[in-house]
């Protein structure tokens, strides 16, 4: 008969007292895949990482070889600049030259006019006529006027393109002085610009350099992470093997889908919760009370997968019956069974405790098939 069939039976899932803590069960995983599937997730993230920070250099790397361009083009112009300023006070200096003989020129012809003039006016007390009366021959003494004549005028148009030359000079002297200021300009500007780009070019290299040791330390970190899946994947693949071995050396069929019969009661005591919804939450199990050190049998044969401490469940057992069905015994005051060991129907799997979260001494127990809790009932006696 089976014991929760009982009225007093089921007056006891009403009062629970030693019911476990209102925490979701969930199955315990095989920790060489936990630790496979972390690794796996670790090694994705440093993959986006490594990723992210090898377009950041790819893109770095063309920011530095467009600022390697422009300091280059910039230095042209800086040269040309300069080239234009040596230019210009080249010009300058020439013209400060001209200027100067020019000036040289004009002072001496200046005196010469004033020499002239001055002869002219201590010869010409007697006035024209009085020359050209006492001269002896009338033909001379009017060529003697023509060629004074002459002479003045010559001197009055050389003293003002004397005069014309020097407001050109000058004049000149000023654009000279404006474009020798301008080239000036122009060079600072453009030295400015150039030490603007050399210190973005340096930023440049220095977030490239970073970002170079970045990516060299997240290869390595993802090489690393590579070469650990590696050896968990090898290990979990040779512990399947020498698993598949124990199963086939146990007669355990792997494949078919599971019966609904042939289990038999894992302990003895009241059942205190059944599987279904409990505090807003699924009660993955049935769990079933009695005393501190009450035996824990398996319920049918198979393999043990696992058998340590599994949190909320504190010290639990894991057994794989074949074609995706498997059992887990909670709570146990401590475990009998080991990794990989095969037990029989009724072999002993631990004794009855309330490790993990549990309220009082009890058995946790759960039939799950391909990883879906179901409820237990239907397969016990």
């Amino acid at each position: 008969m089976r014991c929760h069939s009982r009225p007093r039976a089921l007056a006891l899932v009403v009062v629970a007292a030693f019911c476990v803590a209102s925490v979701q069960p969930v199955l315990a995983a095989d920790p060489e895949r936990e630790r496979l599937d972390q690794t796996e997730q670790e090694k994705n993230q440093k993959k986006a990482e490594l990723e992210e920070a090898q377009r950041t250099d790819e893109q770095l790397t063309a920011a530095l070889d467009e600022a390697g361009r422009r300091v280059t083009g910039q230095e042209a112009v800086v040269g040309a600049a300069r080239q234009r300023v040596t230019d210009a006070l080249a010009r300058v200096a020439a013209t400060e030259a001209d200027i100067t003989r020019t000036g040289h020129s004009i002072e001496e012809h200046e005196d010469e006019l004033k020499r002239r003039a001055i002869n002219a006016y201590k010869s010409a007390d007697a006035g024209s006529l009085d020359a050209l009366l006492s001269s002896p021959d009338l033909n001379v003494a009017v060529a003697r006027v023509q060629t004074l004549q002459r002479v003045f005028a010559r001197d009055r148009f050389v003293l003002e393109q004397l005069h014309v030359l020097r407001v050109d000079l000058d004049d000149l002297r000023k654009k000279l002085e404006v474009a020798r200021v301008d080239a000036e300009g122009a060079r600072a500007s453009a030295e400015q610009e150039l030490a603007r780009l050399d210190g973005l070019k340096a930023e440049a290299e220095k977030a490239k350099a970073a970002v170079d040791a970045r990516v060299n330390g997240l290869d390595s970190e993802y090489r690393a992470l590579q070469e650990a899946e590696d050896h968990i994947r090898a290990a979990i693949k040779k512990r399947d093997e020498e698993l598949s071995a124990a199963f086939a050396a146990a007669g355990i069929a792997l494949g078919g889908p599971p019966s609904a019969a042939g289990f038999i009661n894992p302990t003895t005591g009241v059942i205190t919760s059944l599987f279904g919804m409990r505090w807003g939450r699924l009660h993955a199990g049935v769990d079933i009370a009695n005393d501190i050190g009450t035996p824990i049998v398996a319920a049918a044969r198979g393999v043990v997968i696992d058998a340590g401490w599994y949190g909320g469940y504190g010290n639990a057992v894991l057994l794989d019956h074949g074609g995706g069905l498997i059992t887990l015994y909670g709570h146990l005051n401590a475990i009998a069974a080991a990794y990989g060991e095969v037990l029989d129907q009724g072999g002993y799997v631990g004794e009855m405790g309330s490790t993990g979260n549990s309220t009082g001494p009890h058995l946790h127990f759960e039939v799950r098939i391909d990883g879906q809790p179901v409820d237990p009932l239907p397969y016990l006696p």
